[in-house]
């Protein structure tokens, strides 16, 4: 599910937002607390879940019997948030809408241009398409430039990071190689690494990027003497209104939300930064630690709360239908005392 300040944040190691990364050794293998303890399956994504139409439909809530009533649950995402919040609503909760992050779109960005011409000056080997929104967005942009882009890929090998980034790649009639099961850089990563692909040395690679800069990723395949060329195709910044969020991170310190929800690592990275600029962000920690119940969509999404000790809740799957699911289901089981009427005197 694609979510949605810089300059831009690729190469910007000090960037606030750049503290999320995803890597062979960090949130696609990592643990989350909670996740962990309760023997959730883990699926780790960078980008929100992918859409379903029916989602908005999945499991209608018991009329009689609504689970999530009396609480109040926030969600940071900012595409498709309204969905998230109908899911929510369905099954009785009281939804916040704070949106943390959004996506700039990077169409008319002279460093897409330049990118895709640094693709476009010699041969390429191999072609890792992370998003399919990113992807047919770098396609598209190519095509009203004038760049023979898709004709320049044809003869490489593509690997997409998942379904979308799959159908991304068919879409333009160009044939997918390869792509992992978790949907994990990671675990693209290790493919190229294992010699899968053959020996990287002296091999040109396209990675496209998806608002985060890989930097473990490309290094590690520059260390293995691969010459590769990242094309930033869009990049997350704090939404242009940021009041909600601000309020939101009174609110969770404030002990009036019980529930947060994430669909992307860098709307938790966001809601952080905010509260850091604040003056809150130690505040907020210790909430989310402590008072309030966090769901992230898969462990990468969890990640910037993983490294600072936050536990998570993740559904099974990827989704937004499971995301909703998973805050009815254990909400209530973490404060089953839970009534309206003994929230409804909160701010």
């Amino acid at each position: 599910m694609a979510e949605e300040v810089r300059p831009p944040l690729q190469d910007d190691a000090s960037h606030p937002m750049a503290c999320w990364r995803e890597d062979r050794s960090g949130w696609a293998r990592r643990e989350p607390h909670a996740a962990a303890a309760s023997g959730t399956p883990h699926h780790g994504r960078v980008s929100e879940p992918p859409a379903q139409p029916s989602e908005v439909r999945d499991g209608p809530a018991d009329a009689d019997a609504l689970p999530l009533t009396g609480y109040t649950v926030a969600v940071t995402a900012a595409r498709r948030r309204e969905e998230l919040g109908a899911l929510l609503e369905r099954r009785g909760a009281r939804v916040l809408y704070a949106p943390a992050i959004r996506i700039v779109p990077l169409a008319d960005d002279t460093e897409l241009v330049a990118a895709t011409r640094a693709v476009l000056a010699a041969p390429v080997d191999l072609v890792v398409a992370t998003t399919g929104v990113g992807f047919r967005g770098w396609l598209s942009a190519a095509g009203t430039w004038g760049l023979p882009l898709v004709e320049h890929l044809r003869p490489a090998r593509m690997l997409a990071r998942g379904p979308k980034a799959r159908g991304a790649i068919r879409g333009a009639g160009l044939v997918d190689a390869w792509s992992p099961g978790s949907e994990s850089s990671a675990e693209v990563l290790a493919h190229l690494l294992s010699g899968a692909e053959g020996r990287l040395e002296g091999r040109r690679i396209a990675v496209q990027l998806h608002g985060d800069p890989l930097r473990d990723f490309v290094s590690e395949l520059r260390r293995a003497g691969a010459e590769v060329v990242t094309v930033p195709v869009y990049r997350w910044e704090l939404p242009e209104d940021v009041g909600p969020v601000r309020r939101l991170v009174g609110q969770v310190i404030g002990g009036s939300v019980d529930a947060v929800t994430f669909t992307s690592a860098p709307a938790a990275a966001g809601l952080l930064r905010v509260a850091g600029e604040l003056g809150r962000h130690d505040e907020l920690v210790a909430a989310l630690r402590d008072r309030v119940m966090v769901v992230a969509v898969g462990p990468v999404t969890a990640g910037p709360l993983t490294d600072l000790g936050v536990p998570t809740v993740q559904p099974e799957r990827a989704r937004l239908g499971a995301l909703a699911r998973e805050v009815a289901a254990r909400l209530p089981e973490r404060d089953p005392v839970t009534t309206e009427a003994a929230r409804s005197d909160r701010p």
